[in-house]
């Protein structure tokens, strides 16, 4: 967590544009709460993608240091020309709730309460 979650449409442009690859769609879905965080997820599409652009491009993203996963990847063979492929893959960026870090400082509050000094 201590670099902050980055906007995925334009963390996942950056890593691709960095390797050559022009991302056709980027698309974002629905937050997911989670106990003490909160899942973005953002959904993109390459096309006609070399197989060494797009692994260097999703261990770009995964070795940020942000607290990003790819968590979908679809790859789909071309005929031609050789290594050539269709990709739909999912980034999940994750930022604590703030109701965790409140939940954190009651939690506290009540387990100093019962002691004295």
């Amino acid at each position: 967590w201590a670099k902050p979650a980055p906007p995925l449409g334009t963390f996942i442009q950056n890593a691709a544009r960095a390797n050559s690859l022009d991302v056709q769609e980027t698309k974002d879905k629905s937050e997911v709460p989670h106990d003490g965080f909160t899942e973005k997820v953002t959904e993109a599409e390459v096309r006609k993608v070399g197989l060494k652009q797009l692994v260097k491009t999703l261990e770009r993203m995964e070795s940020s240091g942000h607290p990003v996963a790819i968590t979908k990847l679809s790859i789909k063979k071309k005929i031609s020309p050789p290594d050539t492929y269709d990709v739909r893959f999912a980034v999940s960026a994750y930022e604590k709730s703030e109701s965790s870090d409140k939940d954190k400082g009651k939690s506290k509050a009540k387990s100093s309460k019962g002691k004295t000094p």
